[in-house]
């Protein structure tokens, strides 16, 4: 599995850039009105990020420092937990320091972020705890605009990711098959015509029959879709037999109580959209206190 501590953050997206000033918008667009009435511009003050539960943190100092640069309000960042560090309840995550406006204005934004991407990382990392054996994957199953950030937790957690666009790979499913007349073997015919020979084929089947026609070309991976466990069983022997370098991902109705049948029966990955939409937020407050 990916380690954390080898996660690099995404900071150079202009996708995250585009996400955080459409969040400042949300807030900023006609100013802090409250702030700038009750508070004197040369009134400083140091905030404490807290979290209110145990969590993973996700989206800590890097993350802060690109609100605090793109909405033009400086403060420096004291302390801060990594990306990745368990926080107990009550435990520090990051503390500021600057003008009592600015961190009164970016407050919601900077909490919004890291409670959402915590969360994710939190849930992963629960999930990842049922398995030693498995690589779980992700899906292109996230929020919109948000999918750089979401799966940037989820390898935080301890998950890694499967494709971040339709263009990073060729996976051939249920609606590419029907364009086709519902057949498979058209279907991989025409992909393996005109495809680039670098890009990679994975291929959803659902039944023996299926695996048997996606095995007669060289796919990388087969994407085992709503397979009870008798039948990924039947599936595994079948491609072991002769294409035991294929890769075999159980997708659909996978949750981590069923990982250890994934794993005797010889399941190579699986891959869950709940890894992303099954997270709630974690519980982070601020707490800011004037100088």
């Amino acid at each position: 599995m990916e380690s954390t501590s080898t996660v690099k953050h995404p900071v150079s997206s202009p996708l995250i850039a585009d996400l955080i000033s459409l969040a400042l918008q949300e807030d900023l667009s006609l100013g802090d009105v409250t702030s700038e009435l009750t508070i004197e511009p040369s009134q400083r003050a140091k905030a404490s990020i807290r979290a209110k539960e145990d969590l993973v943190v996700c989206g800590g100092g890097w993350l802060i420092e690109e609100i605090s640069a793109a909405a033009a309000l400086p403060l420096s960042l004291l302390s801060y937990k990594d990306d990745g560090e368990r926080v107990r309840s009550g435990g520090s995550i990051a503390e500021l320091e600057g003008s009592a406006r600015t961190l009164l204005s970016i407050e919601r934004t900077v909490l919004n972020f890291l409670q959402h991407l915590s969360a994710i990382a939190t849930h992963v990392d629960s999930v990842m705890k049922q398995t030693t054996k498995l690589m779980v994957l992700d899906t292109r199953k996230t929020l919109p605009g948000y999918r750089i950030l979401e799966k940037y937790a989820v390898r935080v957690g301890g998950a890694r990711n499967h494709r971040m666009s339709l263009g990073d790979m060729i996976l051939i499913k249920d609606n590419h098959i029907a364009a086709n007349g519902g057949d498979l073997r058209t279907t991989l015919v025409r992909v393996f015509e005109r495809k680039a020979p670098y890009m990679p084929v994975e291929v959803e089947v659902t039944s023996l029959e299926e695996i048997r026609v996606a095995l007669e070309f060289p796919v990388q991976v087969l994407l085992l879709d709503n397979m009870d466990d008798v039948m990924l069983s039947k599936a595994v022997t079948l491609v072991r037999k002769s294409s035991p370098d294929v890769l075999l991902e159980a997708s659909g109705r996978v949750t981590q109580e069923r990982f250890a049948t994934f794993e005797k029966i010889g399941i190579d990955t699986v891959s869950m959209g709940a890894l992303t939409y099954g997270a709630s937020h974690v519980d982070i407050s601020m707490d800011i206190v004037l100088e």
